[in-house]
């Protein structure tokens, strides 16, 4: 029986119980002791079984559930118990020790110390110089974890700057270099440091075209949105029904602040939680709104590609709006996918006709300067689809006071 007596030094002045002791091996287990779950889990259920008495200065801290109770409890086998620990005594965390036979068990004192123990014995554990190292392992996963954090926020700035920017070309060139835009599952700091250096040459490459255009507060402090968001920014794909987004000066007709005025009170309030009306955030919202209208982030990209970003999002908007309608309504959009994939489809046919109703019927009077109130359409008044979208084109081309 020999070992069965094997006592330790405490725990370090840095952990407050064996409470806090499972909170560090599960913090350290995997990428500082590279431990397996099976092995973390094992080793979390050992500290459990004892005591905190077990834990002062000079006692024996261990446990003696048998090999059967300890497979149970992990839902493996014996044997595979047996491999575990095995694979932990030599790492230097646990000590076997047998008594009579081979079986485990242990004899209590009257004040409820462990007198003897044969089983698994967790001084080399609880060692001070053991306890120092496992704490100086947490510091440096806590400063990696920190670092890589700071390297996936520092990617998904520069791929908004990337965005913000418009070109074409730049933006196929990010999403080669970095499909998908996910950076949560790479854990490679230097592969994350590469990753940031060559988005940083593109946009370096790209900011005598748009120095000018400026990234707000709160696009920088949702800058990593595409980790998070249901609906994320799509990358371009081609497709082969090649559409040519309309130019630049078909959609700077429509400013933010006009369209806001068509919004939804839930899509105005996603947008301002985004930080006003711009673009960018526009473009974001409606990717959003995608999710609650049935939209994948599949079809948003399609939609996107027929369409161009900007005339999508203002699309969605305004399905949005028709989807919150009364269901009695003669405009609802009883089907908002459907709506948005016909409207990529046919812009400009019978589907968009209901949306620019929707749009004329609007109260927005109270919203525009007394010159530009237009009167109610009677029921006699019929108008044509061209018709329809002159006069929606003209109300969002009006100049909105501040």
């Amino acid at each position: 029986m020999t070992g069965v007596t094997q006592k330790h030094g405490g725990l370090h002045a840095a952990i407050s119980g064996k409470w806090a002791l499972i909170d560090l091996i599960r913090e350290v287990g995997r990428d500082g002791l590279k431990l397996n779950a099976r092995q973390i889990r094992y080793l979390e259920l050992c500290i459990k079984w004892c005591r905190d008495g077990d834990f002062r200065r000079g006692a024996i801290c261990a446990h003696w559930n048998s090999v059967d109770a300890v497979a149970g409890e992990l839902g493996c086998s014996p044997r595979q118990v047996w491999n575990i620990e095995t694979s932990l005594e030599q790492a230097g965390l646990i000590q076997r020790t047998f008594g009579k036979n081979g079986r485990r068990c242990a004899k209590r004192d009257s004040s409820g110390q462990i007198a003897w123990a044969a089983g698994i014995n967790l001084s080399p554990m609880l060692t001070q110089e053991k306890q120092a190292y496992l704490l100086d392992l947490q510091k440096e996963l806590s400063e990696e974890r920190a670092a890589l954090e700071i390297l996936r926020a520092e990617i998904q700035l520069v791929r908004r700057r990337i965005q913000v920017c418009g070109d074409t070309g730049a933006i196929r060139k990010m999403d080669a270099i970095l499909p998908g835009g996910r950076t949560s599952r790479l854990r490679d700091r230097p592969h994350l440091e590469e990753l940031l250096a060559a988005l940083q040459s593109v946009r370096t490459a790209i900011s005598a075209a748009c120095g000018a255009t400026k990234i707000s507060d709160e696009d920088a402090k949702t800058a990593d949105a595409s980790e998070i968001s249901g609906a994320p920014y799509t990358p371009l794909k081609p497709s082969k029904n090649f559409r040519t987004a309309p130019a630049a000066s078909e959609v700077a007709s429509v400013t933010p602040r006009q369209a806001m005025l068509l919004a939804s009170t839930s899509y105005r309030m996603r947008v301002e939680a985004l930080g006003g009306p711009s673009p960018v955030n526009l473009i974001e919202a409606s990717a959003q709104a995608c999710a609650e209208l049935g939209i994948g982030p599949a079809g948003w990209g399609s939609i996107c590609e027929r369409l161009g970003r900007e005339a999508a999002a203002l699309a969605i908007l305004v399905i949005d709006r028709n989807a919150r309608l009364p269901k009695d309504d003669r405009y609802y959009a009883r089907h908002p996918a459907r709506c948005a994939f016909g409207l990529a489809k046919r812009l400009g046919g019978g589907n968009l006709q209901g949306m620019l109703m929707a749009g004329l019927r609007m109260d927005l009077d109270r919203e525009l300067p007394r010159q530009f109130a237009r009167s109610e359409p009677t029921e006699e008044c019929r108008y044509t689809a061209q018709d329809l979208t002159a006069s929606f084109l003209a109300n969002f081309q009006l100049e909105v006071l501040p």
